[in-house]
């Protein structure tokens, strides 16, 4: 961002969802740059869409850019807690569920995993695709690939 420009979001959760360190530093920078956040549910946010009218001056200019300052922190350090009780919520109905063997996880994507088993296999003139290529190859995850193939060997199922 350069100095002066205005930073746009739909709601200022989706800008703060962050830790509190991370989002000292996030604020930080958009205070060096001078970075003027609006947002729809920070309505005296507005104002920094506006040119600036004979009325504006520099006075009023401070007290509005306090008053959004403080109503930014509120809101994300509102929407931090939020986001922090919803993980702790799923976390905790997770838990009880798989107590009661009622929680089985995400399902694999079948046809993903076929295709990586597909690609691990050795080729007719005898070279392998590496890790990574299959990962490339499929827009997929390193990690994914070797979880598949670590799966397969596992299953006594050889390259």
């Amino acid at each position: 961002a350069e100095t002066g420009d205005v930073l746009l979001v739909e709601s200022v959760d989706r800008l703060t969802r962050l830790s509190n360190k991370d989002w000292g530093n996030l604020n930080s920078l958009i205070k060096s740059k001078k970075v003027r956040v609006v947002s729809v549910d920070l309505p005296t946010s507005y104002v920094a869409l506006k040119p600036q009218s004979k009325s504006m001056n520099e006075y009023t200019d401070v007290i509005l850019n306090a008053i959004n300052s403080m109503l930014l922190d509120i809101l994300a350090a509102t929407a931090r807690k939020d986001y922090e009780d919803r993980k702790n919520k799923q976390s905790q109905g997770i838990k009880i569920a798989k107590t009661k063997g009622k929680y089985k996880g995400r399902k694999a994507n079948e046809q993903l995993h076929q295709a990586i088993i597909t690609l691990s296999k050795q080729n007719i003139d005898g070279t392998k695709l590496s890790i990574n290529e299959i990962a490339s190859a499929l827009n997929t995850s390193k990690s994914t690939v070797c979880r598949v193939r670590r799966s397969q060997k596992k299953n006594n199922s050889h390259f």
